[in-house]
């Protein structure tokens, strides 16, 4: 065979493991934001929900301590002067501790002062 026969068909094959190498990558990238973005939604509609569970200014801080440590006895509950943080939730309060907010934890502030927003 003729060494421009081998050169051509060696490059053709490395440009189509290449080429299939990157439609893989692609495909992959465009399933991992729909499932991010996905869970993203359930989040956000969780956080509603929570939201219309806990009024504002009508729990205080110890009540939702105790909710929380008696449903999740064996999970991590962060507590601070404001917050209370639980699985990626976070629960602000605020100086008479009462509940200001839900969101995520890269919703919100680190370590706010206990003051209304």
């Amino acid at each position: 065979m003729n060494r421009w026969k081998v050169a051509f068909f060696s490059l053709l094959l490395l440009s189509s493991c290449a080429i299939a190498f990157l439609a893989y990558g692609f495909v992959d990238m465009a399933y991992t934001t729909t499932y991010m973005r996905d869970s993203f939604d359930r989040t956000e509609k969780n956080l509603e929900r929570l939201s219309l569970l806990f009024p504002k200014q009508t729990y205080r801080k110890k009540d939702i301590l105790h909710l929380l440590r008696s449903h999740n006895k064996y999970e991590l509950i962060a507590e601070t002067s404001c917050s209370i943080q639980v699985d990626g939730l976070r629960f602000e309060f605020d100086e008479k501790d009462h509940l200001l907010s839900i969101n995520t934890r890269a919703d919100s502030e680190s370590e706010a002062p206990c003051n209304p927003r």
